[in-house]
């Protein structure tokens, strides 16, 4: 640091900034001299009249940096071309990290530092900012730390608290304030929550970038969500400074983030000793337009002032560009889920979808792996008005059932496209009646084990995590009654031939279909039955449509609370819900559609049973080949039509068995 005229070698105080003093931090002999020659300014001046140079709000003691990243710094409130420098490191020895550089004409000011080394994973370091010439330290953050760092984002799903997810069991919500307390003593899980709201308490109205975060109070932390009768007690935070999870700030936390970290750590062997920040940006009853950037919000609607686009993506999301994340986690929908319209409905939405996170991706500047969470079963009532209904309720509003929220499952899917963007299937943790309605189910830990084996496939590269259900690919004709549907999927697919809905939940909202089937005329139809076929296939029989050839579609778990019967076998996920066009099948199916027929059993179940010549052969011939075999074949056939017309009589014979006589005889027959 000789070389560095201005360069102070901290001293590394573990006692609070407040109380630090010259003789405390500064030693170095050529800053020590230059002190002494301005010691009779300062003692005139006592201090500088201006603002000291600050670190942006963003920062704060306990937060995590992203590991294996470089680490961007900046701040306000500097004089034009003042020499400024920030350090990271541990107290008593030489920063691991340290850049320069000088305030701009608008007082802000930015460095660059380089990827912390792996041996600083898990320490509690100082991030300093120093201004040279300055008999003491700008601005010092204690307990700093690198790890990786994860941004939850969306509406009133990630808003809820870690308690919610326990409402209905005291002890166990005990149970995860007491590990809440010995991973935040260990410093493995720090939390942040982004303001969702100006100063004044007003949502934010302004789509211009914002420079910081919203300067608002800390939120109280909440008190024992369980009052003396064991009656759980609703508690949200809505503003959180960077801190170590506890039994206390942990209540009031996002459930989504929470359990999905808890489960991460536990679950993924490298994260055993990696701190993981968990910053939640989310705001109830919004739209995704107001999580867009300005530029990206045309692209999908006309229709910007409507909303106040951008509102949120400026003042709770701008902010933080600059700042490197492991991954984000995106729940939202329900606020767009609606009629088809230029700003709500399936197709608005499969289209801003992907255009969010391409802005997001540009802004940051780097290729951020998004997890979407699927929306999860409710009881959609009134569409984006659906708060307070409960899946338990013996009435309705609606007069006859609509399909806007499984539409909206389908168009979340479109975000797939993009790299690095997986949707994680939700759709079977309904909940019938929690505390904030249906649509706010408390299955937040089983949602965050599912979204931790995710981010363990995809984001930490573990192959053998399998992280989804099996996934429909195509669907076809097979025979004149049936039709196929292929699955991509590891481990096989499992068939639960019970599945039903549950006996609160209305038909409105639960039909009670599994696999339908459309017709040309638009009508869709329950398939008579479903049996798993080899090479992860599923049979649909349709042999109670009159029309096959009129088929035109096939869908799957399409419904508010869909019946899910379809699993993966080797984790239980569920089947993705799908709606896929009929493909026409093949010709050698249409020889064999004859041979379709129903197994005995109480089961109904398709099986294909195969004609009699491939008993014999056992070869299946193509087309192309056929034809030339019998331009050849063609001169002896003639020479010996004799022998052909014995056959054809005994062909005759075979198929008079066949329907009077089980299948066995006609074969033996044909074999004599």
């Amino acid at each position: 640091f000789e070389s560095r005229p201005c360069w102070f070698k901290p001293f590394w105080p573990r006692i609070p900034v407040t109380a630090m003093t010259a003789g405390h931090m500064w030693h170095h002999e050529g800053c020590m001299r230059r002190l002494f020659l301005h010691m009779l300014h300062l003692v005139v001046l006592s201090r500088r009249l201006r603002a000291a140079p600050r670190f942006s709000n963003v920062f704060h003691s306990n937060m995590v940096l992203q590991r294996g990243k470089p680490i961007h710094v900046w701040g306000f409130d500097a004089d034009s071309g003042t020499n400024l420098m920030v350090a990271l490191g541990v107290p008593d020895a030489v920063p691991l990290l340290t850049s320069s550089t000088a305030g701009n004409p608008n007082g802000s000011w930015r460095v660059k530092l380089p990827a912390a080394p792996a041996a600083a994973v898990g320490l509690s370091m100082y991030l300093t900012l120093v201004e040279c010439g300055s008999a003491e330290p700008a601005q010092i953050f204690e307990d700093v730390t690198v790890g990786d760092v994860f941004l939850f984002a969306g509406q009133s799903n990630v808003d809820l608290p870690e308690a919610y997810a326990h409402q209905f069991n005291a002890e166990a919500q005990t149970r995860e304030e007491a590990f809440a307390a010995s991973m935040g003593q260990a410093g493995l899980l720090r939390i942040m929550i982004i303001p969702n709201v100006q100063p004044s308490g007003n949502i934010f109205s302004s789509s211009e970038p914002a420079g910081e975060l919203a300067e608002v109070d800390e939120c109280h932390l909440c008190p024992s969500p369980f009052d003396s009768n064991s009656r759980y007690l609703y508690c949200q935070c809505d503003s959180l400074r960077w801190a170590r999870a506890n039994s206390s700030n942990v209540r009031g936390f996002s459930a989504l983030a929470w359990f999905t970290a808890v489960a991460a750590w536990r679950g993924i062997d490298e994260l055993q000793m990696v701190p993981l920040g968990l910053v939640r940006a989310s705001k109830g009853g919004t739209k995704i337009m107001k999580w867009t950037p300005q530029d990206a919000v045309a692209t999908c609607s006309r229709r910007r002032r409507r909303y106040q686009a951008s509102t949120l993506w400026a003042n709770m999301v701008q902010p933080l560009v600059g700042i490197h994340f492991k991954a984000a986690i995106w729940m939202h929908g329900a606020s767009d889920t609606g009629p088809a319209a230029d700003d709500q409905g399936p197709e608005y939405y499969s289209c801003a979808l992907p255009t969010m996170i391409n802005s997001w991706r540009e802004a940051i500047g780097q290729t951020l792996p998004f997890l979407i969470v699927e929306l999860p079963a409710y009881c959609n009532e009134m569409d984006s008005r659906t708060f307070k209904t409960w899946c338990d309720q013996t009435t309705s509003r609606l007069n006859a059932v609509d399909f806007n929220l499984p539409q909206m499952r389908i168009a979340q899917t479109a975000a797939e496209q993009l790299s690095s963007v997986f949707m994680v299937t939700a759709m079977d943790f309904g909940s019938l009646h929690p505390l904030q309605g249906s649509i706010h189910s408390d299955r937040k830990e089983e949602l965050g084990k599912r979204l931790a084996t995710a981010l363990q496939a995809n984001v930490y590269g573990d192959s053998a995590a399998l992280w989804q259900g099996p996934r429909a690919v195509r669907a076809e004709r097979f025979g004149s009654r049936g039709v196929r549907v292929i699955f991509s999927t590891t481990g096989g697919l499992q068939l639960d031939a019970e599945a039903r809905c549950p006996t609160q939940v209305l038909p409105l909202y639960c039909t009670g279909s599994g696999f339908e089937l459309q017709a040309d005329d638009g009508v869709w139809t329950v398939a008579a039955s479903a049996e798993l076929g080899p090479n992860d296939t599923v049979l649909l029989d349709a042999s109670h449509l009159q029309k096959m050839q009129g088929l035109l579609r096939v869908r799957y778990a399409f419904a508010d609370w869909p019946v899910c019967s379809m699993y993966g076998k080797s984790n239980g996920i569920p089947a993705r819900i799908f709606d896929l066009p009929i493909h026409g099948g093949t010709d050698l199916e249409s020889v064999h559609s004859r041979y379709l027929e129903r197994s005995p059993g109480p089961k109904k179940v398709l099986r294909i049973k195969p004609p009699a010549s491939d008993i014999i052969s056992r070869i299946d011939v193509s087309r192309k080949y056929a034809q030339l075999a019998s331009a050849v074949a063609y001169p002896v056939f003639a020479a010996v039509a004799p022998v052909c017309l014995i056959g054809l009589a005994a062909i005759r014979i075979i198929t008079w068995l066949e329907n009077r006589e089980p299948v066995r005889e006609a074969r033996w027959m044909l074999l004599v």
